[in-house]
């Protein structure tokens, strides 16, 4: 709670905003791709549900906030090595991208990180922050940090804003897979057994296919070029 008072006056912690989707993927755009202007059977509310399933599906692969941004409080965790003393920091990927570059580290280690928008990557500078007399300085058999790979850092958090503002800037790729996932839907409604005819018979016994629909639409290779980490 305390973090969060001090935190309270940064842009990073502004008030959280969302947007319908319907702002920019409309049932007409929807209608267009699909060709389905004039197919009754076809419903508003049926592409409205394959609309945010695909959102959900885009947000999941690409670990970007489609609807809006907010703030992230994320919990770090990881190990100082011989590595990382000798470097003087520790790679770390944030769980979303930061949306304007600013992340801010508190708990064990207090400062402000600057990085290129929309990227995952950090790296948290290492300190000694106390003394003791293990022996994680050795190297022998018995020694655990080496055995573990270095001490775990606790108490550490990192505090940045995750998403867009609105739907402009929202990549076109996105909604292009979007799309892809929707048509998809629409034309295979659960009905078939071979999920993608690449071909119409059974080799060795097996079923060429898959069930995965951003997989299958193609709208998974469009989503995967915005996620920096995959």
């Amino acid at each position: 709670m305390v973090a969060l008072e001090f935190y309270a006056d940064n842009p990073v912690l502004s008030q959280e905003c969302k947007f319908p989707v319907d702002e920019l993927l409309t049932i007409e755009l929807i209608r267009d791709h699909t060709k389905t202007d004039d197919v009754p059977s076809v419903s508003d509310e049926q592409l409205k549900l394959y609309r945010a399933a695909s959102v959900e599906a885009a947000e999941q692969y690409t670990g970007i906030m489609l609807r809006g941004y907010k703030p992230i409080t994320e919990q770090i965790d990881f190990r100082i090595g011989h590595k990382s003393m000798r470097s003087g920091y520790v790679v770390y990927n944030l769980h979303h991208p930061s949306t304007d570059g600013i992340v801010y580290l508190y708990g064990a280690l207090t400062t402000t990180l600057r990085i290129r928008p929309r990227s995952r990557k950090i790296h948290i500078p290492t300190m000694a922050i106390m003394l003791d007399v293990s022996s994680a300085c050795c190297r022998g058999p018995c020694d655990e940090f080496n055995e573990r790979g270095g001490h775990v850092q606790f108490d550490l958090m990192a505090l940045y804003r995750t998403g867009f503002a609105k739907w402009d800037d929202l990549p076109k790729g996105i909604i292009l897979g979007m799309l892809k996932f929707i048509a998809w839907c629409v034309t295979h409604p659960g009905d078939e057994l071979i999920s993608v005819r690449n071909k119409e018979g059974i080799s060795a016994g097996l079923i060429m296919g898959t069930n995965n629909v951003a997989f299958a639409s193609g709208a998974l290779e469009l989503w995967r070029q915005y996620d920096s980490v995959a």
